[in-house]
């Protein structure tokens, strides 16, 4: 998408767009370490959730080469387990393993074994020896840490610490210009940290109306439906027309591009 400027209309349609989002509810490392996105010799919840929407298609392998332990263009179970490894246990640590414990079988043809204790003679008091009984320190009891839950987007898959938009339409369409206009969509981001919101609206043979808008990070999941409040569809212009909606974050990462048709009558 690029800006040519903005029309009355894309930049009342992105602000209010934008208002929505910020409201939302709460909803390549080394081989040595495989789920170490960024490098910095341990594994995180994000790092892992990366892992899962490469496995699952819904994000680039590029994303966190670090999973693709044998260079296969792909995150399968058995690298997303030494991810899990890693999270739980350290970058290079083992996991452990318990010992299995032998159980006696006992013999059915053993003889039982008569034991005789002798009597004293009269007049003797013997002194048993005193008897000493270890003391057994008890082991610290291991706390089980709760497995954090990882939610399913609104738009497939898992939310991603990337921002991920999705299933753009507008309300009504067709739109009459004597009326009102209003966009609906998902999106969904892990991190909570989305900064800024595009719209184009481009009206073929003319060239895109782009405008963006600075949002201030919620700091918290975003990860629901979203629907405009309308506005007036008077600037519009008769004929087919087309909306565009891009996300972008802090860290600098980009969203897919998700786009709608609709006529204007």
């Amino acid at each position: 998408m690029r800006g040519v400027g903005g029309s009355s209309l894309a930049v009342g349609l992105l602000m209010v767009a934008a208002n929505a989002v910020a409201a939302a509810p709460a909803g390549g490392g080394t081989a040595e370490c495989p789920g170490d996105c960024n490098d910095d010799g341990v594994v995180t919840i994000n790092e892992l959730v990366v892992g899962v929407n490469i496995a699952l298609g819904s994000a680039p392998v590029s994303s966190c080469a670090a999973f693709d332990r044998n260079g296969d263009g792909m995150v399968t179970v058995d690298e997303l387990i030494a991810g899990v490894a890693n999270l739980l246990y350290g970058c290079g640590v083992t996991p452990p393993t318990a010992r299995p414990t032998d159980t006696p079988t006992p013999d059915p043809h053993a003889s039982p074994t008569v034991t005789i204790t002798p009597t004293p003679p009269l007049g003797d008091s013997p002194t048993a020896p005193p008897t000493w009984s270890p003391t057994r320190t008890a082991s610290p009891t291991r706390t089980a840490s709760r497995t954090p839950t990882i939610p399913r987007s609104v738009c497939g898959g898992f939310v991603s610490p990337l921002p991920v938009m999705c299933e753009l339409s507008v309300i009504p369409n067709p739109v009459s210009r004597a009326g009102t206009v209003a966009f609906r969509f998902g999106i969904s981001d892990l991190d909570g940290n989305i900064n800024r919101i595009c719209t184009a609206v481009t009206q073929p043979p003319l060239e895109p109306q782009i405008s963006c808008a600075q949002l201030t990070p919620t700091q918290r999941l975003v990860n629901a439906f979203q629907t405009t409040t309308p506005v007036s569809a008077s600037p519009l212009q008769f004929g087919t027309s087309i909306v565009q909606m891009q996300a972008f974050d802090t860290a600098g990462n980009e969203s897919n591009v998700v786009s709608a048709t609709f006529q204007v009558q």
